[in-house]
């Protein structure tokens, strides 16, 4: 129903509505742990909200493919995302705030603090619970991870969760039993002890991070790949954490693999890849946001990361460097 009211929408020119629905219909994507659609349907809504200036709708669109993004492990592209995104409007800080931040606190990266405690205050003046639960779940991880400072943290949890009454997975890490059996079954298998059926169901929804926690649950063999897992996406930090909890228990875990011997030639993620292949040709940013449904926000970050990275002073530059070590054809 919100595809053909998009669609409609679309065809009469209501650009406002057409927006808003694919709003809506990335949220409910991602609702149904179907990242890949959200993430697209989030895009396209950009596009729109960008293409017609539909105000709040451009921030709305871009935090729900951040978050879509998030839960299937592209967090360069996350960082991408959010990069602007955390002080532009109230709900897209709180939303994006503490997506941005979940990242953070998994690489280890400087600033995570402050944006996750931001982004649950900011929360709590919201008082929505589709806002106000995750940025929670954001904390009470962050605080596990770091061994932050948790005053008032353990008290407001235990609060948030005697108060709800959910309806989505979203919120099953607080052991509350939602109405979606299907939705929140890998965690309860967690809570019962059944580490590899828990990875099983978070492999099938395409989460590598909870694949990775589920298997730290597991036996020996199991929580070694949980570490190798976790080296793969980049979260040294909970790699840490993990690795002192299993040395406390007896486990021996190897030293985990430099995850710069399997990068990228230039370190590229795959979206900065295709981005560098529209250099090649030539497209503008926003011509590039077009062809990728993304906002000239996270084009521009992208474009600036690919000098970076190709330690090029410009875009022609760029392009010739990454020819040179075949990154592209010989033009």
């Amino acid at each position: 129903m919100l595809e053909d009211v998009a669609e409609q929408a679309d065809h009469w020119g209501l650009d406002v509505e057409h927006a808003r629905a694919l709003t809506n219909l990335a949220d409910l994507q991602l609702a149904l742990q179907r990242f890949a659609a959200a993430a697209d349907t989030a895009a396209r809504g950009t596009a729109v909200a960008v293409r017609h200036e539909v105000g709040n709708q451009e921030y709305f669109t871009r935090a729900l493919r951040a978050e879509a993004l998030l839960w299937s492990g592209d967090w360069d592209e996350v960082l991408a995302e959010t990069d602007d995104l955390v002080s532009s409007n109230p709900f897209a800080e709180a939303h994006a705030g503490w997506v941005r931040a979940t990242v953070l606190t998994r690489r280890g990266l400087p600033g995570a603090d402050e944006l996750v405690r931001g982004a649950w205050a900011r929360a709590l003046e919201i008082g929505e619970p589709q806002i106000v639960v995750p940025a929670a779940a954001a904390l009470a991880e962050h605080v596990w991870t770091t061994g932050a400072a948790a005053e008032g943290v353990v008290t407001a949890l235990a609060d948030l969760r005697a108060g709800l009454r959910p309806g989505r997975w979203r919120v099953a890490w607080l052991g509350v039993r939602g109405p979606d059996p299907e939705a929140v079954a890998p965690f309860g298998a967690l809570m019962a002890g059944e580490a590899s059926a828990a990875a099983s169901e978070f492999e099938r929804t395409g989460r590598p991070f909870e694949v990775a926690l589920a298997l730290a649950a597991g036996d020996a063999d199991e929580r070694r790949r949980a570490v190798d897992r976790l080296d793969d996406l980049g979260a040294g930090a909970t790699v840490d954490r993990l690795r002192a909890d299993l040395r406390r228990q007896g486990v021996v875990v190897p030293r985990g693999r430099d995850r710069r011997t399997r990068a990228h030639p230039a370190r590229l993620t795959p979206r900065q890849h295709e981005v560098l292949v529209l250099l090649e040709r030539g497209l503008t940013n926003a011509q590039i946001g077009d062809e990728l449904f993304l906002s000239p926000k996270t084009v521009e970050h992208h474009v600036a990361a690919l000098l970076a990275r190709l330690d090029a002073a410009d875009r022609a530059e760029a392009v010739r460097r990454a020819r040179e070590i075949g990154l592209l054809g010989s033009g």
